[in-house]
């Protein structure tokens, strides 16, 4: 996703929001353009303990502010299961 973010920003295009596949937040954006996107963290910076596990790209991704305020401090894996629980 951030490659996709990287490309669109580079074409003036917008990216998708990554947790909008999930369909667990009503306010979605679905798409977020170079202005308004936020890299997250699937394991919620209060989990973290070092400067490397904050920057691990494998742990980020880009989504709309509304999906990350929505997943607050709850992981990943939370907002999985809560779509997988709500079909």
């Amino acid at each position: 996703y951030i490659g996709l973010f990287l490309s669109a920003r580079q074409s003036d295009q917008t990216a998708p929001c990554h947790y909008a596949q999930f369909k667990v937040n009503p306010n979605c954006q679905l798409r977020v353009t170079a202005s308004d996107f936020v890299l997250d963290h699937k394991i919620p910076v209060s989990a973290l303990s070092t400067r490397d596990e904050l920057m691990n790209p494998h742990n980020l991704l880009v989504c709309c502010r509304s999906c990350n305020i929505f997943k607050g401090t709850e992981s990943y894996e939370t907002i999985v299961k809560q779509k997988e629980n709500n079909g």
